[in-house]
């Protein structure tokens, strides 16, 4: 992990949203999340309802956060799928 990772709080994990179809990804961990966030930005600029947040590792493992997502009712799929909607 960089430097600057620590600095910040990272790694984190990355968890990109859809709202309108409830379906999320859980990506990292991430010492940097420009990429998502760029995808991300790029959904919504094509008028989909696209959010992501980043939770530190320290916080929550990849399993906890799937399983607070899903008890919210979003399914869990592919990044590569999320995007490609």
């Amino acid at each position: 992990m960089n430097n600057s990772c620590k600095k910040n709080g990272g790694p984190w994990w990355g968890v990109p949203k859809d709202l309108d179809n409830k379906k999320f990804s859980v990506l990292g961990p991430l010492e940097n999340d420009t990429q998502m966030g760029n995808k991300v930005i790029k959904k919504q600029d094509e008028g989909k309802n696209f959010i992501c947040e980043t939770i530190e590792t320290s916080a929550m493992t990849r399993k906890q956060v799937i399983e607070y997502w899903e008890k919210e009712g979003y399914e869990l799929i592919d990044s590569t799928d999320l995007f490609k909607a």
